[in-house]
């Protein structure tokens, strides 16, 4: 009885399993800076996932999502990260803002080098 019992749970996890899996779809976009222009190898993430893709050359990207929907984390260097919820939409548009820092200090270093024992 035990050992019928364990089959049936794992049958039934098998199916679960594939559901899920089934249950995707795939999210395409462009991602631009705030002068329109492509944004290679920005990173786009399935919000509280490992799942994730770049951006190609051309600030194209494609990600298969859960059908249930979410949100994408879209980040690159000197961009503010956007959070896009992704809703029923299977295309998506994103316009990264550049991030504006102030350096509060610089501090210059001048190094001489020199050959043989000092």
């Amino acid at each position: 009885m035990k050992k019928l019992l364990k089959v049936i749970l794992l049958l039934l996890f098998s199916v679960c399993s594939t559901a899920g899996i089934y249950a995707q779809r795939t999210v395409t976009g462009t991602v631009l800076d705030d002068n329109q222009q492509p944004v290679p190898s920005a990173n786009v993430v399935l919000k509280g996932t490992q799942t994730g893709a770049l951006t190609d050359s051309n600030g194209k990207f494609s990600i298969n999502v859960p059908s249930t929907g979410g949100s994408l984390l879209i980040s690159f260097i000197g961009f503010v990260t956007q959070e896009i919820p992704i809703g029923t939409s299977s295309v998506l548009n994103v316009t990264l803002q550049t991030e504006s820092l102030a350096l509060s200090e610089v501090v210059v270093v001048d190094m001489v080098l020199r050959e043989g024992p000092m």
